[in-house]
């Protein structure tokens, strides 16, 4: 059997079909000992007078308050139900009328929370445990001195602690709203820098991964920050994406093109976006050295050197001369010019001077273009008999 309260009264209404017993007993109800003890409301007795029942004092006993030789109206036989409880800050000397012969009306206990009440056939009344928490009536304003916080606020915040329970203020307190994350994103197979010239097209496959925290990530979109447009929309939080890029050329040195992904955490009101990392690919020109039966005078001769490496700004490499060959050529791209050369095995011995500029050698990107390559070269009348390392210095104008 249930039954409804229909408003804030400090009375609950058990039925209306309830027979009530002369007398009844009930065992202690014991209630949380943190409770302030003006939140705590009990009785020793209630004592029918003619139509009315009369609220005798509050008894509080380190958190145990005791319902003792209750006498109701009539015998109650089977009754079991879930009573609401309402909150009520004093009960004392309170007299309520007894409404009807059907119906008995028992006084509430402080708070909010939910009574098992449980009759049966002998007239025993049993009530459960009971928890009454206490429910704030303001919001709690922080105050505190110099960079203190408590928890998730500080000094000014307001904590909206209006009808909620000291407990559910602490979680609230001790629990901050933390958004989803990007843990990766990234374009499978695809080298974060590239030569000048290099074309990004066909099927990409971009993959990603996302903590939720305390949000939810259903949908992702992916942009492209260098086009400022979105390359895939809408797409479900799978964790990866294959897409088909239109061309984009890399065609000048320091050139990028940079995509990243967004997610959408739909907690929020309004959803919120989640940005990744940002996947950048730069364009790089490329140095060509090493040792070399001829002279390099061509793109494909100068393409052909033993070793290539991306040149960024002004950079120090070094060239390991081998004992098979006597000319060691050193091409440079655009703007970019030797300004030392030391041998580290003869005594540091400078050898600037000694790789000669040849002049400029048009060399091909990776795209075809032809780009105005510098050409240093130093020859002796045979090889070295040991290899030796020269570390070359240059600068980019």
């Amino acid at each position: 059997m249930s039954y409804d309260v229909t408003n804030k009264s400090s009375i609950v209404e058990l039925g209306s079909t309830t027979t009530i017993p002369s007398s009844v007993d009930l065992t202690p109800i014991v209630l949380p000992t943190t409770l302030p003890t003006q939140q705590l409301v009990g009785m020793d007795s209630i004592t029918p007078t003619g139509d009315t029942i009369t609220i005798p004092t509050v008894v509080p006993k380190d958190g145990v308050v005791l319902l003792e030789s209750i006498q109701l109206w009539q015998p109650l036989l089977e009754l079991e139900a879930v009573t609401t409880f309402w909150e009520r800050n004093s009960l004392l000397g309170t007299v309520y009328p007894k409404t009807t012969t059907d119906n008995v009306q028992i006084p509430t206990l402080a708070g909010v929370g939910t009574r098992n009440v449980l009759v049966d056939e002998s007239g025993i009344l049993t009530i459960g445990t009971v928890y009454v928490p206490y429910v704030f009536e303001a919001d709690i304003t922080v105050v505190l001195s110099d960079d203190k916080s408590l928890g998730k606020y500080v000094n000014g915040d307001t904590i909206p602690a209006i009808g909620l329970t000291a407990a559910q203020v602490l979680i609230d307190i001790a629990t901050d709203y933390i958004v989803p994350a990007f843990t990766s994103f990234s374009v499978a197979s695809q080298d974060s820098t590239v030569e000048v010239g290099t074309l990004l097209t066909g099927i990409k496959t971009f993959n990603w991964a996302i903590t939720d925290n305390s949000g939810t990530v259903a949908i992702i979109d992916i942009y492209d920050i260098t086009d400022s447009s979105d390359l895939e929309t809408d797409i479900a939080n799978t964790g990866t994406k294959i897409t088909t890029l239109t061309d984009i050329t890399l065609n000048s040195n320091g050139s990028t093109q940079q995509w990243r992904g967004v997610g959408t955490d739909s907690t929020p009101d309004p959803d919120a976006d989640v940005n990744s990392a940002t996947v950048t690919v730069t364009s790089r020109y490329k140095r060509f050295y090493g040792n070399s039966a001829t002279s390099a005078t061509t793109s494909a001769l100068v393409r052909a050197l033993p070793t290539s490496e991306f040149q960024t700004g002004s950079d120090e490499f070094t060239l390991w001369t081998g004992t098979v060959q006597s000319k060691f050529i050193v091409a440079l791209p655009p703007d970019v010019t030797i300004t030392e050369v030391v041998d580290t095995d003869a005594l540091y011995a400078v050898l600037t001077d000694e790789y000669v500029l040849q002049g400029t050698v048009a060399v091909d990107d990776i795209g075809g273009t032809p780009r105005t390559y510098n050409v240093y070269e130093m020859s002796m009348a045979i090889p070295y008999e040991g290899t030796h390392r020269h570390v070359i210095t240059t600068l980019q104008s």
